[in-house]
């Protein structure tokens, strides 16, 4: 990406804080709906990983706001954090994947459970080609990650 250092670090934080704030309202939604038509909530891996990955986000959100923008720590304890804050950074991105699969796999189990639809019916390949193109995403993302930066 081009520009500024300072410009970089803008766009990532605002991303960020937008995907935060999506996740937030993703759980509200569905703890919405749970109650809509009375299923408990909580129960599945899913939801758990779902919990536990937004909770590690907002986490390392702020803590990073503190750090990197505002007030901002000294030049040495930023790069001091920064291993820190990427690799949980990786974690985060890493359990967000797993709930994203998890969640496609516990609906189409639902879905098919119930009869809705067959094995290898149209929205069941969909549904696992999401899967696979998650899994393909998840990787380059953390390859762009660990691998070395060219200059």
């Amino acid at each position: 990406m081009h520009g500024t250092k300072s410009n970089k670090k803008a766009i990532h934080f605002t991303i960020q804080g937008v995907a935060f704030w999506m996740a937030a309202l993703g759980i509200w939604t569905a703890l919405l709906f749970h109650k809509t038509i009375g299923i408990s909530n909580f129960y599945s891996l899913h939801s758990w990983f779902g919990i536990l990955t937004v909770f590690l986000f907002g986490i390392q959100w702020i803590c990073s706001y503190m750090i990197y923008w505002y007030p901002g720590a000294s030049a040495k304890t930023r790069a001091a954090v920064l291993p820190w804050h990427t690799s949980i950074g990786l974690l985060v991105h890493c359990t967000a994947l797993l709930t994203a699969e998890m969640g496609l796999l516990e609906k189409l189990t639902f879905l098919m459970v119930n009869k809705v639809i067959g094995r290898f019916s149209f929205e069941a390949v969909f549904v696992n080609s999401v899967g696979l193109l998650l899994l393909v995403h998840g990787g380059l993302v953390i390859l762009a990650c660990v691998l070395p930066r060219s200059s």
